[in-house]
C-alpha cells in the first residue's frame, strides 16, 4: 500500500509559507525588471500587472514615486485606491520572484490628481501596534 503523506506535509508547508508574504500590509508589489510590475494580495494572487516598456511609469497615473534616487512610493489598486508602498524585510516572495515592496491603505486618495498634495506616510512598527507617521 503507498502513502502520500509526504506529499501532504510538503503541501501543507508550501500553502503556509505562501500566505506569509507582507504580513500586516494589503498588498505585495514586485518590480520584475524593464518597467514590469506585479501588483499581488499577501496570497501571492495577481491583481493588477504594469507593463511600461519604454516610458517613464512614473508618469503613467497608477504609479507615484519619490525624487532620485527613484523608488516607487504608492501604487494604485483595481479598487481605486492609492495604496503607499515601503520595502520592509518580512515582503517574502510569491511565484519565484521577491516582493520588492509591501503596500498598504493609509486613508488615500482615489485619484492621482486628488493625491498629488499628499505627504506620504510611513508605516513604523511599535511594541504598541503600527504607528504612521508623516515622512519628512
Amino acid at each position: 500500500m503507498r502513502t502520500f503523506a509526504p506529499f501532504i506535509t510538503v503541501a501543507a508547508i508550501a500553502v503556509s509559507s505562501v500566505t506569509a508574504v507582507c504580513p500586516g500590509y494589503d498588498f505585495a508589489f514586485q518590480d520584475r525588471g524593464d518597467q514590469n510590475y506585479v501588483l499581488l494580495d499577501t496570497s501571492c494572487n495577481g491583481v493588477e500587472t504594469f507593463i511600461y516598456n519604454g516610458v517613464n511609469a512614473c508618469t503613467q497615473g497608477t504609479l507615484k514615486c519619490s525624487p532620485p534616487p527613484i523608488t516607487i512610493t504608492d501604487v494604485l489598486a483595481p479598487d481605486g485606491y492609492w495604496y503607499a508602498c515601503q520595502s520592509d524585510p518580512n515582503s517574502g516572495s510569491c511565484v519565484g520572484w521577491h516582493n520588492t515592496y509591501c503596500c498598504w491603505w493609509n486613508g488615500g486618495a482615489r485619484s492621482l490628481k486628488e493625491s498629488q498634495d499628499d505627504v506620504p506616510l510611513v508605516r513604523n512598527e511599535t511594541s504598541d501596534g503600527v504607528v504612521f507617521a508623516k515622512d519628512a
